[in-house]
């Protein structure tokens, strides 16, 4: 004897089993809108690492500051991962990069983010990736 021969000999389905079923899949349902939100509150906003926490920015506007202190990437943008271990500040001034050509200074030292990052909120003001800041992307 089949389950279903079982269910037709006790009384078909009832109110137990409509409920029971809707109540199981009431999560299950849910579920799929739970897995599309992360597509939307995991996006990554354009970010950089923070300037040295011992810097002082009151003389300095923050494009002078993160030219002294982020490195430029292959993009022309600033780095997401790479900061200078020391501020250059002779890069604020012109034609600065053509000088340190010629003087033979092939590579300045950077290191990682030791301080954090900082995020351009402008457009989106809060992710799961800028509460967290937890590691570079």
């Amino acid at each position: 004897m089949a389950f279903s021969d079982l269910l037709e000999q006790v009384g078909s389905t009832g109110r137990f089993q409509v409920l029971h079923v809707t109540l199981l899949s009431m999560p299950i349902l849910m579920m799929a809108s739970h897995n599309l939100l992360q597509n939307f509150v995991a996006a990554v906003p354009p970010h950089h690492c923070a300037p040295h926490a011992n810097l002082s920015m009151s003389s300095m506007g923050a494009g002078d500051v993160l030219q002294a202190t982020v490195p430029l990437g292959q993009n022309g943008k600033p780095e997401r991962c790479r900061r200078y271990v020391h501020p250059q500040w002779q890069l604020l001034s012109s034609n600065s990069s053509e000088s340190l050509w010629e003087e033979g200074v092939e590579e300045i030292e950077t290191q990682s983010c030791e301080d954090g990052w900082y995020y351009n909120t402008t457009e989106m003001s809060s992710t799961i990736i800028s509460e967290v800041n937890g590691k570079c992307l």
